[in-house]
């Protein structure tokens, strides 16, 4: 089990995909310990005093590989005061604080069959691992399955393009709730829970894996359930 560690962090990138959608590559000033794909960390914008107690923070899921661990990437939605100050006041050089790592929903590099299932910004664990298939040459076969308002908010094109390249058995299914008919690279409407489990062959010996708004998490967790998903073969990573 890795020791948590604080560290400060300098911020080299500010990337504002919308007016609410956010991404940032992070540098550590100390070593980071290691961690698992799919783990999380602990944001805080203040100054942290080793005297005093941790400032106020927020978790975010670590967007990058911990083969790549050399920067630490994160993705938010403005849903908050905090997040709407990071949104607002974060800027290139700043000095802020991490702590890492959190969390269980990490992901077993034996499984043979693996489906992510993501809503919104819940694809950020999941980039974490795919980047860690990629550099570990990985022979899985990983179904993602991801779903979004509209095509600015799909935020993981270079990722994807290495899948493609670097993995044979990946595949994609994206979908868009506002979508122009004319694109064929996109699915139209919402993630459906019944189109996604009748499109896995070899469901038996699936682990499917479940990020993203409570709702949509606890409903697709329960259809799986009443459609002969065993429990253990269910991952979720849920976010208000």
């Amino acid at each position: 089990m890795s020791i948590i560690i604080k560290a400060p962090v300098i911020v080299e990138q500010v990337t504002k995909h919308t007016s609410e959608v956010c991404s940032l590559v992070l540098k550590p000033q100390k070593r980071i310990p290691k961690f698992k794909s799919g783990q999380f960390l602990h944001l805080a914008l203040d100054s942290y005093d080793p005297s005093y107690q941790w400032p106020e923070s927020r978790v975010f899921s670590i967007a990058n590989s911990p083969t790549r661990r050399e920067k630490i990437k994160i993705i938010f939605a403005t849903k908050g005061k905090f997040t709407k100050r990071m949104y607002n006041e974060i800027s290139e050089g700043d000095t802020i604080w991490i702590k890492l790592p959190y969390g269980n929903f990490s992901f077993d590099e034996d499984d043979k069959n693996i489906v992510l299932i993501a809503g919104g910004t819940g694809i950020t664990p999941y980039l974490a691992f795919l980047e860690y298939a990629i550099d570990n040459k990985l022979d899985s076969k990983i179904k993602l399955f991801y779903g979004v308002k509209s095509q600015e908010l799909i935020l993981f094109e270079k990722i994807i393009s290495e899948c493609i390249m670097s993995l044979p058995n990946f595949e994609k299914s994206i979908y868009l709730e506002d979508i122009n008919n004319s694109n064929t690279q996109f699915n139209s409407g919402k993630l459906n829970i019944k189109k996604i489990l009748n499109s896995i062959d070899n469901r038996e010996n699936s682990v499917f894996y479940l990020s993203g708004p409570v709702n949509m998490v606890n409903n697709f967790q329960s259809y799986l359930i009443d459609n002969y998903i065993n429990e253990n073969q269910i991952r979720i990573d849920k976010w208000e």
